[in-house]
C-alpha cells in the first residue's frame, strides 16, 4: 500500500508481472498503451526482474536494422519525433520518447546487454488510412493495471475488439491479418532459437497478433499497401510542448525525468509516479518565492487536496489529469501565480537546440522493402497543425486524449513554453531591432496598482481620529466619546477629526505617480516611453501605404520614464524584459497607442510633455533619482503621488521645486502593497516590431508575461 499526499493506492509486483502465453514457453507478454508511463515501467521492469535473453519490439523493423533509434537512444531524454511526409499536406507524426514502453525498452536493453529486435512490418508507413484496426480506448486509468494485472486490465478492451472485429471495414480486416500474421511468423521464428523472449507491444496489436498464434485471424490478402514507392522521412528532436499538448509525452514531462533517471540508475521497481507527483508538488509549496506565498497557507492546501481528490474521484483517476485537475484546481485554490509556477515546474523538460542536420538528424527516404538512406528536404509542418494525420499512429491509432483533458493542455503548454513552434517561427518575420512597443498587460496591471494606491490615500482622507475640542466642530461631534467624558465629570466636547492636508485634494488618472523600488537609480540604464497620433504611429510601423496627407503632422507625447537595472531577452530577441528600479507616470490609464495620447492631449498644454527629463533645461540640476520625482512636477497638475521604499524621504531640494509649481506632494510607504504586486510592477515587458504585427502576438506573449 502506497501512501502519498492524493491518497493511498495499493500496487503489487505480482500484478505488474508480464503475461505468459499457453502454449508458448518462454514467451513473456507486455502489451502497453502507446505513451504512457505506466506501462514504460512495466517493460523496463520485466527485463530488470532477468531471465530474458531477447527482447522483441513491436517497431518497424527498418527501425532496428538502422541509426535512428540508437541516435534518439544517445540523446534520451530529448524527445525525437519521425516526420512522415505521405502526400503534400498529409504527414504522419512518429515520437521517440523515453516513456513510451516500446522505446524505453529498447534503451533498457542496450545498457543491460540484452539483444533486441523490431518486427513489425517494414512497408506499414505505406498502409492507407484506416488500414489499422485501432477502436478507440475507453478511458480506464493505466495506473490500476499496477494493482489489477496486465491481463485483467486489458480484457474489457480486448472484448471490446472481438465484438467490434465484425463491424470492420474490409480493407482494415485485409491489412490487420497481414500485419498480425506476419508479426506472429516473426515472434515464433525468435522463439524457436531457444532463448527467453519478452515482447512488448502495443495492446491492439497483441490482440490481433494473439490470435493469428492461436488460430489465424482472418482477412483477405491486402492490396498493395500505397502506389508511392518511397516515403519521405524526416527525423528531429522536437519540441517537448508540443508533443505534451498531443499526449505523447504522458501527463507529466518532469516525472518522466525522473522515471529515465531510474532507468539509468536500474531502481525502476521502486520508482512511484504519484509519490514522485506528490513530492514535485510539495516542494514548490513549500518553496520561498513572494510570487506565490501569499495564498499557500496550510488552510488552503488542505482544501486544495480535498477539491482535487473530489475530481479524481469523479473521473476514477489514480493519478490527476494535469490541466483538468490538478492545474486547474490549483488555479482555483491557489490563484494564477502558483499555478504559473506548477505548469512552469510540471511540464519542464530539455528543449533541443540542434539544428536539423545536426548529428544524424535530417531528411531520410524510406522505400516499401524498409530499405532507409539520405532523402531530399521538405517542408516540415508543425507538430500541432497537422490535422487527423498528428493524432495517428502506425502503432495502433490516435493518442485518444480523454475530452476533459484535451481542450486545457494548449493553454498551459503555452503559459510554460520558452520557445517557438515551427510554425510561429516560419510566421515570426522581421529583425528584432529598432522600434519596441509596450505590452498591453502591462498597461492594465498600471492603471489597478495606480488605482490602488489613490483607494489607499482616500481611506487614509476619510479616517478621522476623536479628539478634544478647544472650540471648534471639527467633521462633527463624537457623541459617544462626549457622553464619556460627561459622566466622568468632564467637562468637554469630543469632536471628529479628518487630515486636513488631503480632504480637499482630488486625484485621479491624471495625476502623476511614481514608484521608487530601491535606491539603486543612479546606476541604471533610462528610457521614456511616448504615444504618438496616428501618423507618428504608422511611421514606426513602417507603413509607406499609409495616407499621410489626410491627417496630421506626426506628434507624440511622454508619459512613463523607467530606470532599468536588468534586461532579459526571449523569444529569439522578440520579447525584452526590463527590470525596473523606478518607474515615473505621468497618466496612468491602460490606454495605449493613440488614444492614449488623445486622452493626454486632451489636456491643456503645459500639462503634456514632449521632451525627455535628460533634454530639459528645468531639470538638469537634478540628478538622475531626482529626475523621476521633479519630471511628474513639472507636468502635475495638482499633485504628485511617490510610492517610496523603505527609508526615502523627499529631499529639500524637490519639496522646494513642487512648492514652486504649487504641487502637494504625496509619499505613500511602498509595503502597502502586496510583495507579489511590487514584484510584478518592477518588470515591465517591449515586443519587436515584427511580433507587434504578428496576428498570434496575444498567444505568445502569455508565456513571457506574467
Amino acid at each position: 500500500m502506497r501512501s502519498n499526499i492524493f491518497w493511498s493506492f495499493e500496487k503489487t509486483e505480482a500484478a505488474g508481472s508480464p503475461i505468459e502465453l499457453p502454449g508458448r514457453p518462454g514467451l513473456a507478454i507486455v502489451p502497453y498503451v502507446r505513451g504512457r508511463l505506466a506501462f514504460a515501467q512495466l517493460a523496463v521492469a520485466a527485463l530488470d526482474a532477468g531471465g530474458f535473453d531477447r527482447l522483441v519490439v513491436d517497431l518497424p523493423r527498418f527501425l532496428g536494422q538502422g541509426v535512428l533509434i540508437e541516435l534518439a537512444h544517445s540523446a534520451f531524454p530529448l524527445a525525437f519525433t519521425m516526420v512522415v511526409r505521405k502526400g503534400p499536406d498529409r504527414h504522419l507524426l512518429l515520437p521517440f520518447v523515453p516513456n513510451d514502453a516500446g522505446y524505453i525498452a529498447t534503451f533498457a536493453a542496450r545498457r543491460r546487454r540484452v539483444g533486441y529486435e523490431c518486427i513489425d512490418a517494414e512497408n506499414l508507413l505505406f498502409h492507407p488510412d484506416g488500414a489499422i484496426f485501432s477502436p478507440d480506448r475507453p478511458l480506464l486509468d493505466e495506473n490500476f493495471a499496477l494493482s489489477k494485472g496486465l491481463d485483467r486490465y486489458f480484457a474489457p478492451l480486448w472484448s471490446r475488439m472481438d465484438a467490434l472485429w465484425e463491424q470492420a471495414p474490409p480493407v482494415t480486416k485485409a491489412f490487420t491479418a497481414a500485419r498480425a500474421s506476419l508479426v506472429a511468423a516473426r515472434l515464433a521464428e525468435a522463439l524457436a532459437s531457444g532463448e527467453r523472449t519478452l515482447f512488448v507491444c502495443e495492446y491492439r496489436l497483441w490482440w490481433a497478433v494473439r490470435k493469428a498464434l492461436e488460430n489465424g485471424i482472418k482477412g483477405d490478402t491486402p492490396p498493395r499497401p500505397a502506389p508511392q514507392e518511397e516515403l519521405g522521412l524526416a527525423f528531429l528532436a522536437e519540441d517537448p510542448y508540443s508533443l505534451w499538448t498531443m499526449g505523447f509525452l504522458d501527463d507529466y514531462p518532469c516525472v518522466n525525468l525522473k522515471f529515465f533517471e531510474a532507468v539509468k540508475k536500474g531502481n525502476v521497481r521502486s520508482f512511484d509516479k504519484l509519490e514522485a507527483l506528490g513530492t514535485t508538488l510539495l516542494g514548490l509549496i513549500e518553496k520561498d518565492d513572494p510570487r506565490v506565498a501569499n495564498g499557500r497557507s496550510i488552510t488552503r492546501f488542505l482544501a486544495f487536496l480535498r477539491y482535487l481528490r473530489a475530481r479524481m474521484i469523479a473521473s476514477g483517476r489514480v493519478v490527476p489529469f494535469p490541466s483538468s485537475h490538478l492545474l486547474d484546481a490549483a488555479e482555483s485554490c491557489f490563484g494564477k501565480e502558483f499555478a504559473r509556477e506548477l505548469a512552469e515546474t510540471l511540464l519542464a523538460y530539455p528543449v533541443p537546440d540542434k539544428k536539423l542536420g545536426a548529428d544524424g538528424t535530417g531528411f531520410y527516404s524510406l522505400t516499401a522493402d524498409g530499405t532507409l538512406k539520405e532523402g531530399a528536404a521538405f517542408e516540415l509542418p508543425d507538430a500541432l497543425e497537422g490535422g487527423d494525420s498528428f493524432g495517428t499512429d502506425i502503432r495502433g491509432g490516435g493518442v485518444g486524449l480523454p475530452a476533459v483533458e484535451d481542450p486545457g493542455r494548449g493553454r498551459w503548454a503555452d503559459i510554460a513554453r520558452r520557445s517557438l513552434t515551427r510554425a510561429e517561427e516560419k510566421s515570426l518575420k522581421g529583425p528584432c531591432t529598432g522600434i519596441t512597443w509596450a505590452v498591453k498587460d502591462d498597461y492594465i496591471l498600471h492603471q489597478g496598482a495606480c488605482a490602488l494606491v489613490r483607494e489607499n490615500i482616500a481611506r487614509e482622507t476619510r479616517r478621522a481620529v476623536v479628539k478634544r475640542s478647544w472650540g471648534g466642530m471639527g467633521d462633527g461631534i463624537r457623541w459617544k466619546a462626549t457622553i464619556r467624558a460627561r459622566a466622568m465629570k468632564e467637562k468637554a466636547l469630543y469632536v471628529r477629526k479628518r487630515r486636513g492636508d488631503l480632504r480637499f485634494l482630488s486625484v485621479d488618472a491624471h495625476t502623476p505617480h511614481v514608484f521608487l523600488f530601491s535606491d539603486r537609480i543612479d546606476e541604471c540604464a533610462f528610457s521614456v516611453i511616448h504615444d504618438a497620433n496616428l501618423s507618428q504611429r504608422n511611421i514606426n510601423l513602417g507603413n509607406d501605404t499609409f495616407p499621410f496627407e489626410r491627417h496630421p503632422p506626426p506628434d507624440l507625447v511622454y508619459s512613463l520614464f523607467k530606470a532599468v537595472g536588468r534586461i532579459e531577452s526571449s523569444l529569439n530577441g522578440h520579447i525584452r524584459r526590463d527590470w525596473n528600479e523606478a518607474l515615473a507616470f505621468l497618466y496612468t490609464r491602460s490606454d495605449m497607442g493613440v488614444e492614449r495620447y488623445e486622452a493626454i492631449t486632451k489636456k491643456p498644454a503645459r500639462y503634456q510633455c514632449r521632451q525627455t527629463p535628460f533634454e530639459d533645461p528645468e531639470l538638469a540640476d537634478f540628478s538622475h533619482a531626482e529626475k523621476f520625482v521633479a519630471w511628474p512636477v513639472k507636468y502635475a497638475e495638482r499633485a504628485v503621488i511617490v510610492v517610496a521604499h523603505c527609508g526615502w524621504s523627499l529631499p529639500e531640494k524637490l519639496a522646494r521645486f513642487a512648492r514652486e509649481k504649487n504641487i502637494k506632494m504625496i509619499i505613500v510607504p511602498l509595503d502597502t502593497l502586496s510583495p507579489s504586486l511590487v514584484r510584478r510592477l518592477r518588470t515591465t515587458h517591449f515586443i519587436s516590431t515584427a511580433l507587434k504585427k504578428y496576428p498570434g502576438r496575444e498567444k505568445l506573449l502569455q508565456r513571457f508575461v506574467a
